[in-house]
């Protein structure tokens, strides 16, 4: 009987295990999601600067972000996605209005101060923010997931 209590002790510690690796997994695919959406946005400036015959880093001041934003970005959307999956929803919220805001803010004063009117990197730190989320959240199957960021990427 001792056997049996042991083996389903054993039992929760290898569920419980595999649910932090199971995060952990989740947490490094968003991180990695963020990171080559982000190395798409620096490749195409360096583009785009070859096209126009500046240097990259005249154009560095005129983006908004790059790997490592698009990065940390994902990895808020992700903890928004683990908060929202554990029931704290109110949070996982909350991180969305952070970024949304901050997405916002950063438009108007580019607005104001560089009278630049695009929008669509700020569309995409968006798109990142809920593909971070997506991939921990549980709401979607990775292999969806996957699919939308291959298609972010060279689209």
């Amino acid at each position: 009987m001792a056997i049996i209590r042991n083996r389903k002790a054993f039992g929760k510690l290898l569920c419980l295990c595999m649910q932090d690796l199971e995060i952990l997994a989740r947490l490094l695919l968003a991180i990695g999601f963020g990171a080559i959406l982000g190395l798409e946005t620096e490749t195409r400036t360096s583009s785009i600067a070859k096209q126009t015959n500046q240097t990259p880093e005249a154009l560095q001041n005129l983006k908004l972000g790059g790997v490592r934003t698009y990065t940390l970005l994902s990895l808020f959307g992700a903890l928004g996605g683990l908060l929202f999956y554990s029931g704290q929803a109110a949070f996982g919220y909350l991180i969305f209005g952070a970024v949304i805001g901050l997405i916002l803010l950063a438009y108007f004063l580019n607005v104001y101060y560089r009278r630049s009117f695009g929008i669509t990197t700020e569309i995409a730190i968006i798109i990142v923010t809920i593909v971070g989320f997506l991939a921990t959240s549980g709401l979607i199957s990775l292999q969806i997931l996957v699919v939308i960021v291959v298609i972010l990427t060279f689209v």
